[in-house]
């Protein structure tokens, strides 16, 4: 996942209000667009992904 994405702007803080499972530790959830991806904090690998249709 690019580290322009990763920014804190599009990091989702609260998770419950947007229905999103909790982030495992060293993990948070990223909006992208309509969609919500959850990503490893150090790395950026994407973990899994939840797309608004």
């Amino acid at each position: 996942m690019p580290y322009e994405v990763r920014d804190r702007q599009y990091v989702v803080n609260d998770w419950r209000g947007h229905r999103l499972a909790p982030p495992p530790r060293g993990h948070h959830w990223v909006q992208v667009g309509p969609d919500y991806v959850l990503a490893a904090i150090a790395t950026g690998v994407i973990v899994n992904m939840v797309l608004n249709q």
